[in-house]
This record gives C-alpha cells, sequence and structure tokens, in this order.
C-alpha cells in the first residue's frame, strides 16, 4: 500500500515528496508518482483540507487499486471540475473508490468508471449534457453508490445515475436528466433514496430488482417509481405527487406487481423548500415514512452515517431524537454513578434519572422514549420505579442497538418516577427523548 498527500493550498509538485509533511499540489501529481512506481491495489491519495479548493486542469484516471479520498473523515473537500473538459474522474484501468469529496461544476460527468465506489460524497452543478453525472459502465462486484448528496444538476442528456450499480442512502434533489433521475440496469437496486424536485421520464428506475424504503417527492417526472419488468417490487416506498403514482407502465414491460407496504402520502420533510436548501430528513412523530420502511433489506446506516431503526424509516435519513433545550444544564458534581440527561453512563454501572428532570409535566399521562449512542456492540437494560417504589420489570429493555431508541413501558403501566440504567462493556450516552402520551400522540 502506498500512500500519497495532496494539498491545494501549501503542497508543491516540484518541491514536494508527496508525504503528509510534504505534500504534493494536485492529485494528478500523487496519481503520476503512483503510476511510475507500480503502486497497484490498496493505494490512496489523501486530499488535505486548506482554504484553497483543488481546481484540476484536467480530468483523472486513477491508478488501479487506488482510493481518493479526504484526509480528514466526515470532512468533503472540495473540488472545482470546471476546467477539467467535460468529466472529473473516470476509472478506466480497474477499481478505484472516492470518498469524502465535493466534486462541483464538471460539463458533464463527476464519476465514470467500469469498477467503482462512490461513497460519502457530495456532486452539485454538474450539467451531464449527453452524458451522466454518475455512471457505472460493466457489472462488478464492488460498485456501489453510497451515502451520497447530488443536487442542483441541471443535464439534459442521460440519467443522473446509470447503470450497473447498487444505491444506498442517497440524495438527490433539483437533478433533471433526459431518461431516469436513477435509471439502474437489470438487477440492481435501490435502497433508502430520497428523489425530490427532480425531472425526467421518471423518479427511480430499476429493472429485474427492488425499489425498497425510497421516497419520491414532487419530481417533474412522467412517473414516480418505475420497474421496467422482470421480477422485483416498489418495497416500503413513498411516492408522493399530484400526478404520479408508485409505477410506470407500457407495452413492452410486465405488468407491475402490486407495491409492498407501500403509500402515495406527503412524506413530511423537515424543511421542504422545494429546492437544495431544504432539509429533507422526515419530520418525528408526524411523518409516515417514520419507521415504515422495509424490516429486512433497508440499508445498515443513513446518509449521515447513523443506524437505521428497527424498523428503519424510509428515505435517506434516519429519525434521531434531538436533546430537549427546555431541560436544565445539569451540576457538574452528580457523581460518577448518576445519569443526568446529556451525561454517560459508565460501562457496568447502574446509573439512574429522576423523572422530574424530563420536565414532562404530568408524569401519569407519559411514556419516555430515550435514544442512546456510544454502546458499540454493548448492551444496556432499563427499568421504571413506579411511584409504589416497585421496581417495573416489564420496563427491561435489553440489547439496545447505537444510536437505538427504547420507549420505558406500555399504555397499561403506572408512570415511573425513576429509570435506572445499567450499561454493560462500555460507556453509553443518551443522547434524547420523547415523551409519548398513552394514546401514542406527542408532548
Amino acid at each position: 500500500m502506498v500512500d500519497r498527500y495532496a494539498n491545494a493550498e501549501t503542497g508543491n509538485d516540484t518541491t514536494g515528496d508527496g508525504s503528509l509533511g510534504n505534500p504534493y499540489a494536485t492529485m494528478a501529481k500523487c496519481n503520476g508518482d503512483l503510476a511510475a512506481n507500480a503502486a497497484y491495489d490498496s493505494n490512496n491519495i489523501v486530499l488535505i483540507p486548506s482554504a484553497v479548493d483543488f481546481a484540476p486542469a484536467a480530468w483523472l484516471n486513477p491508478v488501479q487499486g487506488t482510493t481518493i479520498r479526504s484526509f480528514v473523515p466526515g470532512t468533503k473537500i472540495p473540488i472545482d471540475a470546471s476546467a477539467t473538459g467535460w468529466l472529473m474522474f473516470e476509472s478506466t484501468t480497474g477499481f478505484s473508490k472516492y470518498e469524502n469529496l465535493w466534486v462541483r461544476d464538471a460539463d458533464r460527468d463527476a464519476f465514470k468508471g467500469a469498477a467503482m465506489q462512490v461513497v460519502d460524497c457530495e456532486v452539485s452543478g454538474c450539467a451531464a449534457v449527453g452524458g451522466e453525472v454518475i455512471r457505472y459502465h460493466i457489472t462488478h462486484p464492488t460498485n456501489l453508490l453510497q451515502r451520497t448528496y447530488i443536487r442542483d444538476c441541471p443535464g439534459t442528456g442521460n440519467p443522473i445515475v446509470s447503470a450497473f450499480v447498487n444505491v444506498e442512502s442517497c440524495l438527490l434533489i433539483n437533478c433533471h436528466g433526459t431518461f431516469g433521475v436513477i435509471d439502474l440496469a437489470a438487477g440492481f437496486d435501490v435502497v433508502n433514496a430520497v428523489v425530490a424536485y427532480c425531472g425526467g421520464s421518471y423518479a427511480i428506475g430499476v429493472i429485474d430488482a427492488d425499489i425498497i424504503s425510497c421516497i419520491a417527492k414532487d419530481n417533474l417526472t412522467a412517473h414516480g417509481l418505475r420497474r421496467g419488468g422482470g421480477t422485483g417490487n416498489y418495497r416500503y416506498c413513498c411516492s408522493h405527487s399530484s400526478n404520479r403514482g408508485l409505477y410506470h407502465t407500457a407495452a413492452d414491460f410486465l405488468s407491475p406487481p402490486s407495491p409492498i407496504s407501500s403509500i402515495t402520502t406527503d412524506p413530511l420533510f423537515v424543511d421542504d423548500t422545494g429546492d437544495s436548501a431544504g432539509d429533507y430528513r422526515i419530520q418525528p412523530g408526524v411523518s409516515p415514512c417514520e419507521a415504515t420502511g422495509d424490516p429486512v433489506l433497508s440499508a445498515v446506516l443513513d446518509i449521515d452515517g447513523l443506524p437505521f431503526g428497527t424498523p428503519p424509516s424510509m428515505g435517506a435519513y434516519e429519525i434521531v431524537i434531538p436533546p430537549d433545550p427546555t431541560i436544565p444544564t445539569p451540576p457538574t458534581d452528580t457523581g460518577p454513578d448518576t445519569v443526568v440527561f446529556g451525561y454517560d453512563a459508565p460501562g457496568t454501572a447502574v446509573s439512574t434519572i429522576d423523572a422530574s428532570d424530563l420536565n414532562i409535566g404530568d408524569l401519569n399521562e407519559y411514556r419516555i422514549t430515550f435514544q442512546f449512542t456510544g454502546l458499540g456492540g454493548n448492551t444496556m437494560s432499563i427499568v421504571g420505579r413506579g411511584p409504589g417504589g416497585e421496581w417495573a420489570s416489564n420496563a427491561v429493555a435489553s440489547g439496545i442497538a447505537d444510536n437505538g431508541k427504547v420507549t420505558v413501558g406500555n399504555v397499561d403501566d403506572p408512570y415511573f418516577t425513576e429509570y435506572q440504567f445499567t450499561a454493560t462493556g462500555g460507556t453509553v450516552h443518551i443522547i434524547g427523548w420523547i415523551a409519548v402520551r398513552k394514546d401514542g400522540s406527542l408532548r
């Protein structure tokens, strides 16, 4: 494995050596160095964040087996592709991978290749005239488009995303292709995608494959979700528009099957502006897409890298319960064995929250759903203490997944005055809670 580093602000292609301490200035220099050294497979071109964007003069064909990624996980590196001619990256010599990159303003394609993975990236302003924004040439077992945001691509050519690739936890907003916005070859699925305010023949199209836990909203397309013949179905999807339904039928397509657990109601996004300025998470507690995704075939992580729940939600985002700002900041001397909202529960310790600290009003009216992070495969159990001082055994919840949500109690329980948490094997952090009335409505 060989790593080459580039910094668009402080790097130098002449005096640098491609190391972290003395980086090159361009991706092209890093790639040429790998080729000159016959360094194939498991290589990295690592882009260091700076105040200057990468602005290559020509498109790049990565050396076989190369990953181009950000030096800081979770920080996308801006790449201005306006001067590259017609595309930014094309993988022609073998497998390549792209992580945490933001490619903008390419004349046509942002990513193109026979065997590639595009993960945790963003694409904007790519015209795709006569091409695709992201295109996978041939079937390859590693092909993947995952957790990527594609927006504001006004192309009048082919689909925005095609053809031989599974698409997972992606968001496409205000993109326009002549054919489908996502148009896949036979046998490739689309899972937990959101396609909204896009244009083309259809929002998502597959053949002999499934569209799973997806949301299509107000697209200027002839059809919403399209299954172009063969096997496959619409599984736990939402396709909402005044005149576009769940499937497309034509003389050359087989009659579509009955969609499985799919709906045509408004998904109720958090900030539905109709453009890329919006927030296309679904509203917690009110969206019909919350916890209604495919319980078996949905994605593992959402577009933010957070685990989907059980059952998962439709769309690219899972719901995360935010902290309640009305809860006062806890004192600093609470002690290691006491959990106050927002504090860590030490591993193997028994910790408690007094229900009165949750500020929910009449305790007898509500059950509480807690959300946790930091479990990392460890387990947590919860019990509630009733008003008579007894611990209610039916309030126990064990084996909570990371970022999992657990509601303590059921509709017939008395209210709880205290909640006790026991973490096994690690530190757990309570990141949110929500009060739920016994009739299921929210506080």
